[in-house]
């Protein structure tokens, strides 16, 4: 069965929306147990780091425990003092949960 979304359609509809999340709702989504509920996910959906942040301090930030990639600054967006990351891990799975938080915005 075909996917609902593409791994690029899903980063760029949840950032589009998330970019105008408060500070607090945001914080949300950097919590890995709050992402499982609302995704299906077993990361935090984004990463944030400060804006005074280097690149290569960024770029440690997107890497896990093992020094994987999981997040991606390709759509990063800033809100308040801070830049976002968004997860790169989606599958057929996270689809339903996907689309069931877009048509609760």
């Amino acid at each position: 069965m075909p996917r609902l979304y593409n791994n690029t359609e899903i980063q760029k509809l949840i950032v589009a929306k998330a970019k105008y999340f408060s500070f607090s709702e945001l914080e949300k989504y950097c919590r890995e147990d709050y992402c499982h509920e609302k995704f299906n996910l077993n990361y935090p959906l984004f990463v944030k780091v400060p804006t005074s942040y280097g690149d290569d301090k960024m770029h440690d930030a997107i890497l896990d425990h093992n020094q994987h990639n999981r997040w991606t600054w390709k759509y990063k967006f800033q809100v308040g003092n801070y830049f976002y990351a968004i997860t790169t891990q989606w599958y057929e799975r996270n689809d339903e949960y996907i689309q069931k938080w877009l048509r609760t915005l």
